[in-house]
């Protein structure tokens, strides 16, 4: 992806190439569009030197603006560019002060980022129980929690067939 070579002084304040960098880094199997975007949008709130609640407004709203643009502005992309944008805003307009909402906002989305793991791979253990040997299941797209759910069947020796409709996507 490149940038044209000069940038104006609003896209200098935040590293944009960071914002695709952090989020083609968290898209993988195991990760959905949306948890990708509130990953790489944790990067660029980490990393940026803003020191008042508008500057970071206008640094995340950049970046999601160039991950809404570079992934065709999905639904999941497009939402979770504004959820993330409107809790960050939430948590920063209190009256705790700048930097320690801040680092109260970062503490949560470290946990966040844990827990989303985690609870994919609870739900997986404890709903492998409800797919017997010889069954079909009937699976509309690809979603990671049901794709979890299948893989942890397989691991444990189940033996079924999954039937995909629509696109799969």
């Amino acid at each position: 992806f490149l940038f044209p070579a000069a940038m104006s002084e609003q896209e200098e304040r935040v590293d944009l190439p960071l914002a695709i960098r952090k989020f083609r880094q968290f898209t993988d199997p195991d990760s959905n569009a949306a948890e990708a975007v509130f990953q790489a949008l944790t990067e660029v709130f980490k990393q940026s030197e803003a020191t008042t609640t508008m500057q970071v407004k206008e640094e995340l709203e950049e970046a999601a603006e160039l991950l809404k643009t570079e992934n065709g502005s999905t639904v999941a992309i497009t939402s979770g560019c504004d959820l993330f944008v409107g809790h960050v805003m939430n948590v920063l307009n209190t009256d705790e002060g700048f930097s320690s909402s801040k680092r109260k906002l970062l503490d949560r989305l470290e946990r966040f980022k844990k827990m989303t793991v985690i609870i994919r791979l609870e739900i997986a253990n404890h709903t492998e129980r409800f797919i017997t040997d010889d069954s079909t299941i009937l699976v509309h797209g690809f979603s990671r929690v049901v794709l979890a759910i299948l893989r942890n069947a397989a691991k444990k020796n189940k033996r079924f067939k999954v039937i995909v409709t629509g696109n799969g996507s």
